[in-house]
Parts: structure tokens; sequence; C-alpha cells
């Protein structure tokens, strides 16, 4: 007995104070007979091509690692290296490296199409490209508010161009609402923790749930990374809250200052009653009874602000240092 063979790896049956004399004969002896084994796996690898890629950032094979993720130049273009013996010749690892790149980036341009489609976007337009900068830089979902000045100039010609991409303006925020199906939360959330190496202690809302409410506080740049949207110690999916806002400015077009809470806002949330009027509340709504019923109307806080004057011609506006920007 020399060792255990996992997937694609040896591990020798080291006893203590063995010599690297003693390590290298036994990977001699193991050559013959674990070699051919590691390459015929190698072979079963790229035949069946069940693979999968985890949220710690391996590439798994019947329960095993058999590649690592690292940082590569952007979030979608990670490094991997393999998890194998030394013992396999550098021509036969290539070839799986090789393999499993293709199939990772595959993955990523079926789950994170709209993602991809937004990087590689053609047109020449400044203000398109800069408000898809943005989007791609931040995982697809950029609030509204950070926003706001460059938004008011953006055309409606423009604007329609960014929805042939996938572009959803919202209330709250602008995002790629293709983003939020299951794998592709997923996918990019696991490359985007890889990248930035941050946020690993963090786990994933439990997919279906549309409304979370949380005691302790959560890291609101990472609910927000995974689609939701945080008022105070509640959380509610961004692209539901959108056809919350729908919902809500359809029920009564004659009078919007009378808004009957109706059981079709609560199921599209998935929250009780009272949750519902807390959130309402934190979303500057004010709520009344009336009849035995609840309604509720919008009253926004007044918030005072100062104007400030910017030259056109400053060099050190962001939004004009986005618009110079452009991708290769």
């Amino acid at each position: 007995f020399i060792g255990q063979l996992k997937v694609l790896k040896l591990e020798l049956d080291l006893k203590i104070g063995a010599l690297d004399a003693d390590i290298k004969s036994l990977k001699k002896a193991a050559r013959k007979t674990v070699g051919p084994e590691i390459l015929n796996r190698i072979e079963q690898i790229k035949r069946t091509g069940l693979v999968e890629l985890k949220d710690d950032f391996k590439i798994y094979w019947e329960r095993y690692p058999i590649a690592n993720l690292s940082p590569g130049k952007d979030y979608l273009n990670p490094e991997l290296s393999l998890v194998i013996d030394d013992m396999v010749e550098s021509s036969d690892q290539l070839q799986l490296s090789n393999y499993l790149m293709n199939w990772l980036n595959n993955k990523i341009k079926d789950d994170l199409k709209s993602l991809i489609d937004l990087k590689q976007i053609k047109i020449n337009n400044p203000s398109i490209r800069a408000l898809a900068y943005q989007l791609y830089e931040n995982n697809g979902v950029i609030k509204r508010e950070d926003v706001s000045n460059f938004l008011n100039n953006l055309r409606q010609e423009e604007r329609r161009v960014l929805r042939e991409l996938g572009v959803k303006f919202g209330r709250y925020h602008i995002f790629l609402y293709k983003l939020f199906k299951p794998n592709a939360v997923s996918l990019r959330i696991a490359l985007w923790r890889n990248y930035h190496q941050k946020y690993f202690q963090l786990k994933l809302p439990k997919f279906g749930l549309n409304f979370l409410e949380h005691k302790n506080p959560e890291n609101k740049n990472f609910m927000l990374l995974c689609g939701f949207e945080k008022f105070d110690q509640f959380f509610v999916r961004i692209d539901i809250l959108e056809r919350l806002f729908v919902k809500i400015m359809n029920s009564n077009l004659e009078n919007k200052n009378e808004i009957k809470l109706i059981p079709e806002m609560l199921n599209l949330l998935g929250c009780s009653k009272d949750s519902f009027i807390k959130l309402i509340q934190k979303m500057n709504y004010k709520t009344f009874e009336k009849n035995d019923e609840t309604f509720f109307k919008y009253a926004p806080v007044k918030k005072f602000k100062k104007n400030y004057k910017f030259k056109s011609n400053n060099k050190d506006n962001p939004f004009s240092v986005l618009k110079q920007m452009s991708f290769k």
C-alpha cells in the first residue's frame, strides 16, 4: 500500500521522517500502475462532461475537486489551476486544463449571456457605453440614485438600445433582469467573490424567496449583488419590487391617494399583511384604515438640497471619464 488516489492526485502514505528519496521512489513505483488510471479518468471527464463549479471556487468531478479558480483579468475571466498529480505529463495536463476552461467559458456565456452581450457592445454612442460599463462593473445591477444625473441626459432611443440588450429601467434600480435566474445568480456571485476575494462568510438567499426579513443586519452591497434591495430589516427582490410598483400604479388610476391593499400584493411578495405595511411605510407610503380595509398613499419625505454647479469641461467629473471609456 503506497497511498490513495483521489480522482487525479495520489496521496502517498508517508511515514514521519520520510526522505525525499523515499518519496521519489514511491512515486516512481506508482507511475506504472496509477499513471494509466489517472489518464483514464481524464478521458472520462472529457467524455462525460459531468463537472460542476461550486461556491468554493472549485470545479468538481465525482465529489472531488479537480481544479481551482483564482482571480483573472476581470471577474468573468478567472484563472484555472488543476488539482492533479505531477506524474501526469504536461501535455495531458494542458489538454484537461483547456477542456475545463472551455467548459467554464461556455457556462459563463450561456448563464450570463446578457452580461456578456453588454460587455461586448459595439455601439460607439458614449452615453450607452458609459451605462453599459457601469452595469458590467457592478455585476448587472446599479442603484438608480447613483447615476441619476447621467440618466437625466439619456435619450429614449438610447434607452431603447439598452432595453434590447436586457436592461430594465426600474424605479429604484437599473438592472439586467435575466441575471436573477437561480443558475445565473449562483454563477455570477461565485465569480464575483473569486475575483474580489470577499463576502466569503455571507450566504446566498434561498432561491424562490421574494421577501426576506433579517433581524441581524446583512451586508446590503452583497444582497444587492444577489438581487435584493434593503429597507432596514426587510429585503425585497429587485425584479419583484418593480412588479409591485406596476401593480400599485395600476390599482387605482382615478385616485392615487387611496390605493387599496389587495391580496395579490401580498402574494407577489410572499409576506404577511403586517410585514407588508411595515415595508410600504419604509418606502415612504402612508397607510390608513377605511371601512375595515387598508389603504396607502405615497407621501415622500421632502429633502432640501443645495444646488451645486459643475463646469461642463470638468475633466474630473466621473461621468466624463466614463464616457471616454470603450470596450475592446
